[in-house]
Parts: structure tokens; sequence; C-alpha cells
């Protein structure tokens, strides 16, 4: 048997192993891979630079599913000699990372509810307590009080552990009313050229991330009702009654609606799109999805007085004017939605149900604070630049130790771009630009010490950190690229090892793809 026939069965067997990447699957990313599924990293690197771009395909999706277990051959690969192994490979690390942030940042928290006959209000209370997330009831409590629940749900993510909680007491969560069609031809011209303005904003390079989206809290009613549901760590997403649905523009289509509801734990930005992968009505027939422009659904962007204002969910608002004229505009923020419409070419008229729908959903996650770069070896990293995410980078310009136990650096930082600490960098300048033959605005107003001071930590061997005793700083702007210049001296202290490096905390903005497949899903009459 040759050589490529033996990379081809090999990459047959990963693929019949491993059939797709975990986190597509199911959300999660699992690094628990066999080890000898290891042993056959290096084969198909070297395939990802086949002539044939069959085997490079089958290379690529063959490294995906192994996960973990390939990551650290993949990193050397992507440094390597050949163009194509090190596009590949470097491809296949950023699907990785993205499998790897879905499943961290969406990570569920996992609850057990145990009651035994015990009032309802006594056990909604319970509830809020023990899962950290505010929730009530809202109706006759008098009525309620009478009733009571048994039920043990085991240790269950929180999404499952309300539905069961539901069922058990009788209850639900509402759902406000909607506009009969408020998609008008008019409102979508409107809402076309908005999605274009914003496309030219960011291709401009403005770095505008959206504002974080609080939900409120979660409101049980009386009633009981059932929805198909489907769930990605911390993600509920369910299919919403016809009856809830916006109308269709023709009798050849249909619209379903998804509602999406992260935990409340989750730093959700904001919904982006809708793609779907496959759906399969009652009679096996494909059913084709409608791809139309929308704006983002979470109310990100209002329009006031011929300015496009972005919610930044800040004390203070950064206002990007599109105009020639500067006014003083307070942003105001919009109606917040979860529910997502996804318009369907039916197959025929008599289609009343999809047998299955799956796809995915790309939606906007902050991370909480974490090393965003280390600058490793610090003592010997004069003049080296460190570089991180999203255009993100720690440059050390010196290095001096001194007898007295003082460390003093003189280093640049630049936050990772659509971040909340890239804005916190311009600390009330403003900044002009030329936009389209007119001139453009970014105001921000910030008060007190950009937390990029407090976020570099100069920390030894065993991640001890030495104490900031001064700091200056200078902010440099180049178009929309901010970068902020520190002049930084710590102190040693007794017990700390030598330095060893100087570490970067920061948030990024990331966009994470949440799979949903639902059966037996009821169309409108």
């Amino acid at each position: 048997m040759s050589k490529r026939t033996w990379i081809l069965v090999l990459a047959g067997l990963a693929i019949a192993l491993f059939p797709a990447s975990p986190a597509r699957a199911d959300g999660w990313l699992s690094g628990d891979v066999p080890a000898r599924e290891a042993q056959r990293v290096d084969p198909l690197i070297v395939q990802l630079g086949s002539r044939d771009f069959q085997e490079r395909e089958l290379a690529t999706k063959s490294l995906i599913a192994l996960g973990a277990s390939a990551r650290t051959h993949l990193v050397k690969a992507a440094q390597g000699p050949d163009a194509e192994v090190r596009r590949r490979a470097g491809l296949i690390l950023a699907r990785s990372d993205k499998d790897i942030d879905t499943a961290r940042l969406l990570k569920p928290i996992r609850i057990h509810l145990l009651y035994r006959d015990t009032p309802v209000p006594d056990a909604v209370a319970d509830f809020a307590k023990k899962s950290g997330y505010p929730l009530q009831f809202e109706g006759d409590r008098i009525r309620l009080a009478t009733r009571k629940i048994t039920l043990d749900t085991g240790e269950v993510t929180f999404w499952e552990a309300l539905d069961q909680f539901c069922r058990a007491a009788g209850l639900m969560e509402p759902h406000p009313p909607r506009a009969a069609n408020p998609t008008t031809a008019s409102s979508m011209s409107r809402r076309e050229v908005q999605l274009m303005e914003l496309r030219m904003m960011q291709r401009r390079g403005f770095p505008v991330p959206p504002a974080r989206i609080d939900f409120g809290r979660l409101v049980l009613v009386e009633g009981q009702e059932s929805f198909p549901t489907s769930q990605t760590g911390g993600v509920r997403i369910r299919v919403l009654s016809p009856k809830a649905e916006i109308h269709a523009k023709s009798s050849e289509e249909t619209v379903i609606v998804l509602e999406i509801s992260p935990e409340p734990g989750i730093d959700w930005r904001g919904f982006l799109a809708a793609h779907v992968e496959n759906a399969i009505d009652g009679k096996g027939r494909e059913v084709k999805q409608i791809r139309e422009n929308t704006m983002p659904a979470d109310g990100a962007m209002n329009e006031w007085a011929g300015a496009i204002a972005f919610n930044l969910n800040m004390a203070n608002n950064a206002v990007i004017f599109a105009g020639g004229d500067v006014e003083n505009v307070a942003t105001q923020p919009g109606p917040s939605s979860r529910e997502v419409p996804i318009r369907l070419k039916l197959s025929g008229r008599e289609t009343k149900s999809l047998s299955e729908l799956q796809g995915l959903l790309y939606a906007q996650v902050q991370t909480p604070q974490e090393p965003i770069i280390r600058a490793d070896k610090i003592l010997q990293a004069e003049g080296k630049t460190f570089k991180g995410p999203e255009n993100s980078f720690l440059k050390v310009h010196e290095v001096r130790k001194g007898d007295n136990g003082q460390i003093k650096l003189r280093v640049s930082v630049r936050a990772p771009s659509m971040g909340e600490d890239a804005l916190a960098m311009m600390q009330g300048a403003v900044f002009v630009r030329r936009f389209n033959g007119r001139m453009a605005f970014l105001a921000q107003q910030q008060e007190g010490e950009p937390p990029a001071v407090q976020n570099l930590l100069l920390q030894d061997s065993k991640g001890q950190s030495y104490q900031l005793v001064s700091s200056e700083e200078n902010t440099q702007a180049n178009g929309m690229e901010i970068t902020q210049e520190f002049r930084l001296v710590y102190q040693s202290k007794q017990g700390l090892l030598e330095p060893a490096q100087l570490v970067y905390l920061g948030r990024r903005l990331v966009t994470v793809e949440i799979p949903f497949t639902f059966k037996n899903v009821r169309l409108s009459d």
C-alpha cells in the first residue's frame, strides 16, 4: 500500500471516529482524546500541504476533529516553511480557539433542587437563592401559597432545572405581545440604510463594542406551555408557537421565531446572525432559508438627530456622528429582544411542520477579565513585542532593575479592538477622522484612572505580584488605533522571587457559534 493511500486511510478513520467538531455538535469541546490519536497528527499535518485539494480538506477536517491533542503540533506547523500548511494550521487553531471560547463563556451553572411538599412561593425564593439569579412570581400569591411542590431535579443546568420546576409547579414564563407586522417595506429600507452605515463605520476602524444586554428578572406566572427546545451550554433556544410569529411576506414562505435565552450570568452582547444548515418538512423535502439583511435585534444601535449612537454599557457614552454638526447627544438604550425571526421557503402550501431543523446562531459575548498577553522572561524582554488577540500587543521598551528591589519598566499597550478596554484608553479625548468626505467624531469621557494601569501585573515564577508604587502614562492615537505608553515602577517585598513575567489583564469581545437542533416543529396554518 502506498504512502498516499495510508494517509487517506488514516484521515478517513479519524473522520469516522470524530465526525464533527465537538463544539459544533453539542457546544462543548472535549480535550480528553486517547493518546493513540495524537500519533496520527504528524501525517495529517503533512497532508495539509498535499497537491490534492480533497486530501487537504480531509486532513483539515480530521485535525479539527482531533481537538486539543493536535494543538501543540499545529502551533509548530503554523510557523513552518510550507505556506499552505501554515495557512491551514492557523485556521484550525482559530477554529479550536473559538470552540474553547464557546465552551468556556457559555458554560452553564449546575444546581440541584429538592422539595418535599414545599409551598410554591417558598420554592421560587429558594430557587432564586440557589441559582443566584433574579426569579419571582407574578400573579395571585394568596392562591399560589396553598399550592405545594415535590421535586428532585438531580444536578442539572439552570434551564433544565427551570423547566422541571415550572412543570411541577404549574408555572410558565410569559411572552410579551408583539406588533402584528412591524416589517413594512419602508422600515426595511431604512434598516438596510442603517446597516450599510454601520458596516462603513466598522470598515473605517471605529472600535464600537456593543453594550451588555440585560434581559431583566425572570418572571413566572400561572400556566403551562411547551416549546421545541435546544440547549448549548448556558444558552437555551426555543421555537415559539406559531401565533407569536411575524407575518410571512407571501404564501410561499413561512416564518419561525427562535427565542434565545442566555443564563443571566453570561455577559451577553447581542445576536448577530442565524444560519439554517438543514431543514426537512414532514414529507422529507428540503426547506431553504430566505436570506435578508436585518439590523441587530438587541437595540445596540439607535438613531437620534441624524447621528448613529452606540450604547456602550458605561456611565458615559460614545457617539459616532456621520453628519457635519456636533451636538451633545445622550444615547438612550433601545428595547432588548431575545427573538430571532427566520424566514423559510416552503416546499408546498400543504407544508404544516418541519420534522427536523438544524443550524447555528452567531452571537457576541464579552469575556471576564483574564490574561490577554504574557511578556515572559521580562528582565530579558527589552525591545520585544508580545502579540495578543484582536490586534492587541504589549511592547517592552525599557527594563531596569534597581539595587533597592525596584523594577522600572517602560511599555506600550494596545487593548483588543472591539473591547471596552480599548475605549477606556481614550481618557476623555475626542478623535477626529475623515468619514465619507465629512468629519466623523468619536467622543469618549472617562473618569478616574484608566483600567490598563491596574491591569498590568509584574509577577514572579509562582504568580506572586509585585507592588506597583508609581506610574506615568501617555495616550497616543493613530487614526482610531489607540496605544497607551506606561512608565511603571514596581517594588519587591519579602518572599518574592525574581520577576518572571508582565501580564496584561483585559476583556475580549468573542463571537460564539451556538448550534441548535429541533424535531417536529409546527408551522403556522
